[in-house]
């Protein structure tokens, strides 16, 4: 925290505080609910020409270099739930274990870079036709021919009840048959078994009664 003319000082914030300093426009001040408290020697004060994006404000109050100021002030920051977190779940109707999803507070449905207050979340998964796919945790779900693809939303606290819900069709490609190849073994089957009855007939004429003959 920092303090203007006339008294220029420089203040460090809270350890756990997660105001962006260097980049304040990526946790802009938040003016609603709830309230600043902004003390003057424990007299409470109003801030303001509050600027959000670069993280000013002004005090109305004149300040002594010797008073103690107290600050309490407000911000938004971008918002992350790991897959862990089970906040949202997709599933197919071959894999019905799905995956949890990472979800991740975004600008924009086509401005993917980080928002702390857009409320847009985004959140990918890939989509396989292997069915090693079904395993767990793989970033992966598994879909065949005539499937649908189901996303949940179960809560910032997960849980198995969801909350919300909806349901895309995939436009798969239909599968390609697979010829039943003829087995080989019937054709020599066939050839063996011809031959076989060529050398039966040559050793039955060969066996054939001769004519005796007459004195």
């Amino acid at each position: 925290m920092a303090t203007g003319s006339p008294y220029e000082d420089l203040y460090p914030l809270n350890q756990d505080c997660e105001f962006d300093t260097e980049t304040p426009s990526q946790t802009p001040l938040r003016l609603s609910s709830p309230p600043w408290q902004i003390k003057i020697d424990g007299a409470q004060v109003h801030a303001g020409n509050i600027d959000q994006m670069l993280g000013r404000f002004m005090l109305v109050n004149v300040v002594n270099a010797s008073s103690t100021v107290h600050a309490l002030f407000h911000f938004d920051e971008p918002n992350s739930y790991p897959a862990s977190s089970t906040v949202a779940r997709i599933y197919s109707d071959s894999d019905l274990a799905g995956e949890a999803l990472l979800l991740t507070e975004v600008t924009s449905e086509s401005n993917l870079s980080p928002s702390p207050s857009s409320e847009v979340f985004r959140g990918a998964i890939t989509i396989s036709s292997d069915p090693a796919s079904q395993a767990l945790n793989d970033g992966a779900v598994w879909v065949r021919f005539g499937d649908s693809l189901h996303a949940e939303y179960l809560g910032l606290a997960g849980g198995e009840s969801p909350l919300s819900s909806a349901v895309a069709s995939l436009d798969l490609p239909v599968p390609t048959p697979t010829p039943t190849p003829v087995p080989a073994a019937s054709t020599v089957s066939i050839a063996i078994l011809g031959a076989a009855l060529i050398i039966l007939t040559l050793w039955q004429l060969t066996r054939a009664p001769r004519p005796k003959r007459r004195q």
